[in-house]
């Protein structure tokens, strides 16, 4: 079986346990190209919900730094005790 790292979190995973996840939100004016777009695990999805590093980093950053600045994100919100049963996204999933 193949398996496929989440870019945020670097657990690995069957690719079926994947999300395709946008790198900057739709509600936040991220768009549906294949630039913005990422395949991510579902927690990681779920904490960083519709977080806009674009708001963090400019509009100029880099795919590369947008990605590396959702993982410090993701990194500091499961260090603030942040559980997937926390979001709403999330519920129901353990």
């Amino acid at each position: 079986m193949s398996t496929t790292q989440c870019p945020y979190c670097d657990r690995s995973f069957d690719p079926i346990y994947l999300e395709k996840e946008h790198i900057v939100p739709r509600s936040k004016g991220g768009s549906d190209d294949e630039e913005n777009l990422i395949e991510a695990c579902r927690e990681c999805n779920g904490i960083k919900s519709d977080w806009n590093v674009v708001a963090v980093i400019g509009d100029n950053s880099t795919r590369e730094e947008r990605i590396k600045t959702i993982r410090c994100f993701i990194e500091w919100k499961k260090n603030q005790g942040i559980k997937r049963s926390d979001h709403p996204y999330m519920q129901g999933y353990s």
